[in-house]
């Protein structure tokens, strides 16, 4: 690997991970770089080293359209993330071919240390993610006049139905201890709360009481999700910062039992909120906010299509300390191709029989158009 020379574009990738200390913990950034362009052509942040890390950095360069079926080779250490049967599969659908470092051999992966990739040599990643991995996407201003002003509905209390799950309005008496054992009854479930301004509740008692101050109150609309079609509640989630005149809307306070997350059903769910905001309200303006440091909801956001604007410093206190909240937004002209491509990922042609899907969400959201706003 030192010796050869790779002279085209995406005949070889060399992954590897690394972490970083951002201002309240430690991150771990995945990367595939191209070896003769020296360009990242996919990469991933999480707060763990599983393989499910270094999966999402190689779904995001599996979606460049350029890749052909041979091309290219993919050279990795023999760590468990590359080693693991679902990597090795990934790399299979897609035709790429896969190397590994020699056993005790570390330089045969060295290639990726020597690599400048916008973080300054040696690979030192920053500490933030606005620079050089996510910059605000550059839409046109627009002062343009409103010709069809927002229809000014606010969501109704009602089931939105779809294949895989439903989201039923949120009731206390009849969700709580459904949705208590669904957000607190493993490690895995706590985990949940961790970047939320609120919970764990200390018991079920606390949880119901939480949730009686939710559905009473009518700046926000709250959903209780079941897989359909007759499953156990299992997440929530609600809309806020409701503006029906402008046209804003906003989906968050988010969160899925562990064993609905990165499924074909959470996607789904996501879906049905953005649809009916969308296409049957009607709104201009669909809005995700977030912990910056949650990498987990940037990566849910972008894989859903949400663009990037920014980060608000010093933006609340959420337990007791301080909280940068990041931004993303998909607005009216963006969301038909958004739509599109979320129900095409959906569709039963892309899922083999075990529930894998063929092709990466991500991916085809990176071959997005433009924003053709005026």
């Amino acid at each position: 690997m030192r010796r050869q020379v790779w002279p085209r574009w995406r005949q070889l990738w060399v992954a590897d991970i690394t972490d970083t200390r951002m201002s309240e913990a430690f991150v771990y950034l995945a990367v595939v770089p191209d070896g003769f362009s020296r360009r990242v052509v996919g990469w991933a942040l999480a707060d763990h080293l599983r393989a499910a890390l270094a999966l999402s950095a190689l779904d995001m360069a599996i979606g460049n359209p350029d890749v052909t079926k041979g091309e290219p080779i993919h050279h990795s250490h023999r760590g468990v993330q590359y080693a693991c049967g679902d990597y090795i599969a990934r790399l299979d659908r897609a035709g790429i071919q896969p190397s590994m470092s020699r056993a005790g051999c570390p330089w045969d992966n060295a290639g990726t240390y020597q690599m400048d990739l916008g973080c300054g040599p040696p690979i030192r990643y920053p500490r933030v993610m606005s620079e050089p991995l996510e910059q605000p996407f550059p839409r046109p201003l627009s002062g343009q006049p409103v010709a069809t002003p927002p229809n000014g509905l606010v969501p109704a209390r009602s089931p939105l139905l779809g294949r895989h799950v439903r989201w039923d309005p949120l009731s206390p008496k009849l969700h709580a201890a459904e949705l208590y054992r669904a957000g607190h009854g493993s490690d895995a479930s706590l985990r949940i709360w961790d970047y939320l301004p609120y919970g764990p509740f200390a018991d079920e008692a606390a949880f119901h009481a939480w949730l009686r101050t939710q559905a009473a109150a009518f700046e926000r609309v709250w959903f209780t999700l079941r897989p359909q079609p007759d499953g156990a509640a299992a997440g929530m989630a609600t809309y806020l910062d409701i503006n029906p005149l402008d046209g804003v809307i906003e989906i968050g306070g988010i969160w899925f039992a562990p064993e609905l997350q990165r499924t074909r059903a959470a996607t789904e769910a996501l879906f049905l909120l953005l649809a009916y905001a969308m296409d049957d309200l009607g709104y201009r303006r669909m809005q995700w906010r977030c912990n910056s440091l949650n990498m987990k909801s940037r990566n849910a956001a972008r894989r859903l299509g949400f663009r990037f604007e920014g980060v608000f410093y010093n933006h609340m206190i959420a337990k007791g300390r301080n909280r940068d909240t990041a931004w993303y937004s998909i607005l009216d002209d963006e969301w038909p191709e958004v739509r599109n491509i979320i129900q095409t990922w959906l569709g039963d042609d892309n899922f083999d029989a075990a529930g894998n899907a063929h092709r990466s969400l991500s991916g085809l959201m990176q071959q997005r158009s433009p924003s053709r706003r005026g």
